[in-house]
């Protein structure tokens, strides 16, 4: 079993996030220009903060995914909160993409609790 560990994704680490996320896309098809500056724009946001809503998996001392939150409040239909990330191709089928959507659910699911809201 690889032991897998995450910790907040730091401004410091979006280039490695920016290589990791071309890397998976190149690796499955995904025909998209992505420049690190869209990174970054959508990691500094007031919907994205890196200390909470972010996730570096980290395998044998290198990033190997990335998964962060998103959550839209709404005070009229209903609350939305999103989950996104990668998995470098390399470190595919150990369980890394497992336990990062376990923590990106658990963190959505909390975002949403705190609006107080009663929209579904």
């Amino acid at each position: 079993m690889t032991s897998i560990s995450l910790r907040p994704v730091g401004a410091d680490d979006l280039p490695e996030v920016w290589e990791l996320h071309v890397r998976s896309e190149a690796h499955d098809g995904v025909p998209r220009a992505f420049v690190l500056e869209e990174l970054e724009e959508e990691l500094d946001d007031d919907e994205v903060v890196l200390a909470t809503d972010t996730r570096l998996a980290i395998v044998d001392g290198r990033p190997v995914g990335y998964a962060y939150t998103r959550w839209f409040p709404s005070p009229v239909r209903l609350e939305r909160a999103y989950v996104f990330g990668q998995v470098d191709p390399e470190a595919r089928g150990q369980g890394v993409g497992r336990e990062l959507l376990a923590w990106g659910i658990a963190r959505a699911e909390e975002q949403l609790r705190s609006s107080g809201s009663d929209l579904p």
